[in-house]
């Protein structure tokens, strides 16, 4: 649905819609350090519009990364982007070893967390990442992880990511 106030076209996006826009997107700012995209950019590729336009969403789109809500003004990283981090392991040093972390792993990591850097940013001192060498038994000197999915944290609920600073238990 589309209308004109004061030269600015108003759309109204629906559910086939953001779903195409959806399938566009790699992460959002929560997960994603490089996200610099509104996801709105990304709702004009999808309905081919331009100029001075407002997008207003019936619902939030999940990001596929993390499940956090992405709304309008929410940064992305697209398609594209994804294209470019492709070379990411490239950039790496060579003694890097990077470890791909399944839900079975993250979710016996996850046990051990018990607040994190949101709900006690006093109390939070070390990494996920940290259980994550610990779960693994990977060197911690030289493992980088990529996670399938955000953990959660138990007290807050908020995403915890590799980096994310945790209280463990």
């Amino acid at each position: 649905m589309k209308h004109q106030i004061r030269g600015i076209e108003l759309i109204a996006v629906g559910e086939a819609s953001l779903l195409k826009a959806q399938e566009q997107i790699t992460g959002c700012q929560a997960c994603t350090g490089s996200a610099s995209r509104p996801f709105q950019s990304v709702l004009a590729q999808v309905l081919k519009s331009g100029g001075a336009t407002e997008y207003f969403i019936c619902s939030p789109v999940e990001c596929p990364r993390c499940a956090s809500p992405i709304l309008e003004t929410t940064l992305v990283t697209g398609q594209e982007e994804r294209r470019s981090a492709e070379t990411w392991p490239l950039e790496l040093p060579e003694s890097t070893d990077v470890v791909f972390i399944d839900d079975l792993t993250l979710l016996e990591a996850q046990r051990f967390v018990s607040g994190c850097e949101h709900c006690a940013p006093e109390s939070a001192e070390i990494t996920f990442d940290y259980l994550l060498d610990v779960v693994t038994g990977c060197d911690p000197t030289i493992t980088e992880y990529v996670l399938c999915h955000a953990a959660k944290c138990p007290r807050c609920r908020h995403n915890v990511m590799e980096k994310t600073l945790i209280i463990p238990e």
